[in-house]
């Protein structure tokens, strides 16, 4: 994850290869009960010869009627040796729930700014001014959040008039730690 490296003798691209490959299997299902219901199912194998053996099994599905949409991702290693991945969810959000006073709210167990950058902003690190003038560096600020006896927790990103907002939750035990980013326009969420 993070930026183009060198893992050993590994190249690694922006976020990893499974970004860019496409899917070898791709299905859409409508569900009418119990509730009526859109599924995306997609497979997507990252397979390489001495490397990696996974296959991701995506679901994405809504509730007709409802303001809702639900990822549910399994990936299994298809090697017979033990491999090594990371899954990042990263969603970026503008106007208008992005603005000059908008906050993100959030049950914060630990909070670390990424570095120097995002130190100097520590202050107000859960608010946004608006957009940056040309030149802004962005500020990260990396979390763990409180969660429920069921591992569940929630993040909001609240609109500048308090009348609107978007919420994620997610299950803690799959995805411990929280990310948010300040850039020169938008709010970037990953867990």
């Amino acid at each position: 994850m993070g930026a183009p490296c060198l893992d050993g003798d590994t190249s690694l691209g922006l976020h990893g290869r499974i970004n860019y490959l496409p899917a070898s299997f791709v299905e859409i299902h409508f569900e009418s009960s119990p509730a009526p219901r859109l599924i995306l199912r997609a497979s997507i194998d990252e397979t390489m010869m001495f490397g990696p053996q996974l296959r991701l099994l995506a679901e994405i599905c809504t509730e007709i009627g409802r303001p809702e949409i639900t990822f549910n991702d399994s990936i299994t290693n298809l090697s017979d040796s033990a491999q090594e991945f990371q899954t990042l969810y990263h969603i970026n959000f503008g106007p208008p729930l992005l603005g000059n006073g908008s906050q993100f709210i959030a049950p914060i167990k630990n909070l670390a700014p990424r570095d120097k950058r995002a130190a100097q902003g520590i202050d107000s690190w859960n608010l946004y001014t608006g957009p940056h003038a040309p030149g802004y560096t962005e500020q990260v600020y990396l979390m763990e959040l409180w969660d429920d006896e069921q591992d569940q927790t929630e993040a909001l990103l609240k609109s500048p008039d308090g009348q609107g907002g978007v919420s994620v939750s997610y299950s803690t035990k799959e995805l411990p730690y929280f990310t948010l980013g300040r850039t020169k326009r938008r709010y970037g969420m990953a867990t």
